[in-house]
């Protein structure tokens, strides 16, 4: 099919409709000759070859004539020459999102795009008593629409019929009666029909039915002279099947005088086929409804009549001639079920009756009108995969007794009244539970949430639980994981025993270089270009990285799109978890679902394995976090597990060594050629130091303050009295007994309530020895 980027049609003989893609060429002069002609009222600048890419502007031909297709996302212009006063109408003019202009300077004209939204749109030109219209066909750059848009219709609709099937039963679903509901219904229910059912598969479907019908035998019957009848049936039951019996000749037997008829025939007047005539019937009649009660829909109403008219010509046929009305519907035929032809023709209706028999939550726009929004119909869809990517699972079951969810969470499967609800709405948070069994005997908690909101909670540590430390945020998708055990995922946050993967679906990525940016791009240039035309590609994945960094116990976060590229994982170390990445989840790709299903398994069974780095670092970030820090005195605080140094100060030199920030004990004494520092010292980061007072049979006391620890060095008498005496102090301050000593410099002070040490210092000696701010603070107070 030959593409254009430009293309003026003929109204009537007064002017031209002009339509083009932007960065046409900006003399689009419909008059002029170097506007060629590409049909009888058409003219057309031709695409150049793009590799494979589609070309903004297409041209088809159906049943009502010229159609037009155009790319979504892409921006148009349009003008109308020549017919002076004219107006403009189109369905566009009311698309959510929409971006629509209209201008009149020289000419009627305006611009448009159309985002996110797939489908059938109108364009009409109005001049007095005359009009125009153009049908326009908006299709994607990513998604076919005939194939693969109608798959994600197709495994969305395929979803409620296992629905409805599993919930209800084949023999007890129920139907509402409210005609009220089901006329506010009827667009929906044609969009799912309109969706499965077209003029050439009702043809392919009938094909299929008349060349293996369904039949049953029929016996019928009726009296008849003996000589006439044709059958013999009569011999097996001469007393029920025969009569005006009378004598032959004189004295000979008995004959009838007539007999049962009885003719046998195959009919077509099934059950199955009654169904299927009722079926086809509710579609037409839906046809119907749908032209009648959007009559203004330009696009809705051609779809309509489409339909309509496959669907007359159908049942025109002689075949439904021999078939009689519905009595009850055979939902539990095995014929309807399995057999060609008839299969596709339940599957459609039962799928026509899921906009009443499954409570969608209202504000579902991705079946919102003649034209659908795709981004956020794949966002629906994408969550159908991930719920069924699980329910396929061996080792994944539905959760039937499912603790409390987090608040406000609408459960994603409800029976109630008698019918099936099924909660998936944009900005409302849905969950469906899972258990997973692992061959250890280890059971997992699963609950699939949509558009959980983790909100932003000043609180520190475990206290805040999975909120956002900064500012709020909403993926798409969240797996929340948490051993089973656990009364509910509030106890297992505290616990530090949760895990939360995200998921964000991006329709609009093609390529991951869409995603992440090239692999050695340059920075500066993307910087550049981020700031000239408002985009940057790096953002979903920073986005991954801030939902890793800022929702508290993320393990990971990824981008899932329908593009053509193979998934991508980037491992913070050398396990699964925690990472970022993309998957590629695309109809017709089940390579691709695949790769997300054995993922999803490497991550259940890495949540519960005790022994992973990932645990092991998550174990210690949760038991240092949920350590409060204890208020000193003047405001000061320090973790309870903080390392603490007890050292001996002499009277004399209290406010000596609080001033000057500096303390120095033994660390070696003459009479000894080894004395045990009984210090960590490889733990003094961080640490504080607190000095005690007291003899070696005497009670020993703490001094009134503490100090941050900021340097310990070992030093000789010699180099320790030559560095204090730079400081200024005097020879009677000097060192003089050991023969080598530790320093330490201090920070500020803080004041701390005296306790007693004995306990925590060496009977009989003046070592400095290690112990936690917690054992320090466990003394008993102590007297000054």
């Amino acid at each position: 099919m030959t593409g254009y980027t430009a293309i003026a049609l003929r109204l009537g003989n007064v002017g031209w409709w002009v339509l083009s893609a932007q960065g046409s060429p900006e003399d689009l002069d419909p008059d002029g000759a170097a506007f060629p002609f590409v049909r009888e009222g058409v003219k057309g600048y031709a695409a150049a070859d793009s590799g494979g890419e589609r070309p903004p502007i297409e041209l088809a031909d159906d049943d009502d004539g010229l159609l037009i297709r155009l790319l979504e996302t892409r921006q148009y212009e349009w003008e109308v020459i020549g017919c002076g006063e004219a107006e403009v109408f189109s369905s566009l003019e009311s698309l959510p999102r929409r971006q629509w202009r209209r201008r009149r300077v020289k000419h009627v004209a305006g611009s448009f795009a159309v985002i996110n939204h797939l489908g059938m749109a109108d364009f009409r030109v109005v001049a007095g008593e005359i009009e125009w219209r153009f049908g326009l066909e908006i299709v994607s750059g990513k998604l076919d629409y005939h194939t693969e848009f109608r798959a994600i219709t197709e495994d969305i609709g395929a979803f409620c019929q296992q629905l409805l099937l599993e919930w209800e039963g084949p023999t007890s679903l129920r139907f509402g009666v409210n005609m009220e509901e089901q006329g506010r219904l009827v667009l929906e229910k044609f969009l799912f029909v309109r969706a499965h059912v077209d003029p050439v598969r009702l043809g392919e479907w009938f094909e299929a039915i008349q060349r293996r019908p369904h039949a049953k035998l029929v016996r019928e019957s009726e009296w008849s002279p003996v000589a006439a009848a044709g059958s013999v049936d009569w011999l097996g039951d001469p007393v029920g099947m025969a009569r005006d019996w009378r004598r032959v000749g004189g004295g000979g037997g008995l004959m009838p005088g007539q007999v049962r008829d009885v003719r046998k025939e195959d009919s077509v007047d099934t059950e199955a086929n009654r169904f299927l005539k009722f079926a086809l019937g509710e579609f037409r009649e839906l046809c119907r409804e749908v032209m009648e009660r959007h009559g203004g829909a330009y696009s809705l109403v051609r779809e309509a009549r489409e339909l309509a008219v496959g669907l007359d010509a159908v049942l025109a046929r002689p075949f439904f001639r021999q078939v009689g009305q519905l009595r009850r519907l055979p939902l539990d035929n095995p014929t309807l079920q399995r057999r060609d032809g008839y299969r596709e023709v339940l599957r459609a209706w039962v799928l026509s009756q899921a906009a009443v028999m499954l409570a969608w939550d209202r504000g579902l726009d991705g079946y919102g009108g003649p034209t659908r929004n795709v981004a956020t119909l794949y966002e629906y869809w994408v969550f159908l995969q991930l719920h069924g990517i699980l329910d396929e699972m061996e080792e994944v079951v539905r959760d039937g007794e499912c603790p409390r969810p987090a608040a406000d969470a609408d459960p994603f499967l409800e029976i109630r009244d008698g019918m099936v609800h099924l909660h998936l709405k944009r900005g409302r948070k849905t969950c469906a539970p899972f258990v997973v069994r692992l061959g250890t005997g280890q059971r997992l908690r699963v609950h699939l949430y949509y558009e959980r909101v983790f909100q932003w909670d000043r609180s520190a540590g475990a206290a805040a639980g999975s909120a956002s430390y900064s500012r709020q945020f909403k993926p798409d998708y969240t797996l929340v994981m948490f051993p089973a055990e656990c009364r509910d995922e509030e106890e297992a946050a505290g616990q530090g025993r949760v895990a939360y993967v995200h998921f964000d679906a991006k329709y609009r990525a093609e390529h991951l270089a869409m995603i992440f940016g090239g692999e050695g791009e340059e920075l500066d240039e993307e910087k550049d270009e981020a700031k000239a035309v408002g985009t940057y590609k790096r953002g979903d994945l920073l986005k991954m990285h801030a939902y890793n960094d800022a929702v508290r116990q993320t393990a990971g976060s990824y981008v899932l799109y329908p593009g053509a590229d193979r998934e991508t994982r980037l491992s913070k170390f050398h396990e699964i978890l925690p990472g970022v990445g993309a998957f590629v989840l695309k109809p017709g790709r089940p390579d691709g679902r695949d790769a997300l299903r054995h993922f999803l398994r490497d991550v259940f069974r890495h949540q519960a394995d005790q022994f992973t780095q990932y645990r092991h670092i998550s174990d210690v970030s949760h038991a240092t976090v949920r350590q409060q820090p204890v208020q000193y005195g003047d405001g000061w605080s320090h973790r309870p597990g903080a390392t603490c140094l007890l050292v001996y100060v002499p009277g004399e030199k209290e406010e000596l060594f609080r001033s000057a920030q500096l303390v120095y004990c033994h660390a070696l004494r003459d009479d000894a050629e080894q004395s045990p520092v009984r210090l960590r010292l490889g733990s003094l980061e961080g640490a504080v130091l607190c000095g005690y007072r007291g003899g070696r049979a005497s009670e020993r006391v703490s001094l009134s303050w503490v100090a941050p620890v900021v340097s310990c060095e070992m030093l000789s008498r010699k180099a320790l009295g030559s560095l204090l005496r730079q400081e200024g102090w005097t020879e009677d301050q000097m060192p003089a007994r050991a023969s080598a000593y530790l320093l330490f410099r201090l920070g500020a002070s803080s004041a701390l309530t005296p306790r007693v040490v004995s306990g925590l210092t060496p009977t009989g000696s003046y070592e400095a020895v290690s112990c936690t701010m917690g054992d320090l603070l466990g003394c008993v107070a102590g007297g000054e």
